[in-house]
């Protein structure tokens, strides 16, 4: 557990109906992929386009400095993430995914051994039966070391699954 305090901010900006601008990020000790505390900032900014009520597009940069306990430079990682949603029918929608990470250093994601980039491109069938569900199917393609993929650097997997929001 982490009961080191961090301090952080969230700014939010509509620029018109259309197209809605966000900010955030948060400093503080965290706790390393490798159990050591150390210094992390990570930061988050979106951009959301929404030219029709069917569909949306976002894009989001996720970067994260944080300190290497080994020495006396710090080290990074980003996420690239662009989101599109189209509204196929009433409860029904289909979402495009596409991620790139990099994260040389092994700050957030651990085990690659020589650090860490990959593609990931989704597609997802979703069904909402009411507000507060959403049954999907995804099928992802893995480009680059993972977990997903030991003996290449590419993987395919089909995921399905239920989520639940309860209030």
């Amino acid at each position: 557990t982490n009961d080191a305090k961090s301090v952080g901010m969230g700014l939010n900006y509509i620029l018109n109906d259309n197209i809605e601008i966000s900010y955030g990020n948060y400093y503080g000790k965290d706790v390393s992929t490798l159990g050591d505390n150390v210094w992390r900032l990570h930061n988050n900014a979106l951009l959301k386009w929404t030219p029709t009520d069917q569909f949306y597009a976002v894009g989001i940069v996720d970067w994260t400095l944080q300190e290497d306990p080994d020495s006396e430079d710090n080290v990074w990682a980003t996420f690239y993430t662009l989101i599109t949603s189209y509204e196929l029918a009433k409860s029904w929608e289909i979402n495009g995914r596409y991620e790139y990470v990099t994260d040389n250093d092994e700050i957030l994601i651990n085990g690659a051994g020589i650090g860490f980039g990959q593609s990931i491109v989704s597609l997802s069938l979703n069904y909402n039966p009411i507000d507060n569900a959403t049954i999907r199917i995804e099928p992802k393609w893995y480009g680059g070391p993972s977990t997903y993929s030991f003996s290449s650097e590419t993987a395919f997997v089909l995921q399905g699954g239920l989520a639940i929001r309860i209030e």
